[in-house]
């Protein structure tokens, strides 16, 4: 069971957009709208599987027009490295120490996956990386989109990937 249970709502918090996309702006985590976002930091191992394939997820959901965002518990100066190595492109947040919403969620482990509803309440969750529950995260985010979402495997048999690693 993942820390970040369905039915949590998310705290009434804004963290600060980091690099590679404007400065200035907040990522408002009560904004009335469904989003998925994924708590990752720079420096764990399974985040570095896991970063590449949620650039494919939130590509995948603004197609369709649904957010996605990655939010690092990192500084802009940890977490570009990050970004430069995963040729990341998506929304980006940061949340460096110590770590206020990620305890007020009680996430433990990195990475952490919330699929959220229109009242900003966590309707999915999972942690580490799983194919089977990053797969279940892109339909149930896709039943959530305005509009059509490519649901076909994110994984295949010889994509060298873990079938599962925890965080």
């Amino acid at each position: 069971m993942s820390a970040c249970a369905p039915g949590t709502p998310l705290p009434p918090t804004e963290l600060p957009v980091g690099t590679r996309v404007s400065t200035g702006i907040q990522l408002d985590l009560r904004e009335a709208r469904p989003r998925v976002i994924a708590v990752m930091k720079a420096e764990c191992p399974t985040c570095a599987i896991a970063a590449p394939v949620f650039e494919r997820i939130a590509q995948r959901l603004a197609a369709g027009g649904l957010d996605a965002w990655l939010v690092l518990q990192n500084t802009a100066g940890e977490a570009e490295p990050f970004l430069l190595e995963h040729d990341l492109d998506c929304a980006v947040a940061l949340e460096p120490e110590p770590w206020e919403v990620s305890r007020d969620l009680s996430i433990a482990s990195t990475p952490t996956w919330l699929l959220t509803d229109d009242d900003a309440v966590v309707t999915h969750s999972c942690e580490g990386f799983g194919k089977e529950d990053l797969q279940g995260l892109l339909e149930s985010a896709a039943a959530a989109a305005p509009q059509s979402v490519d649901t076909s495997p994110l994984f295949n048999a010889d994509d060298g990937l873990p079938d599962f690693k925890p965080g």
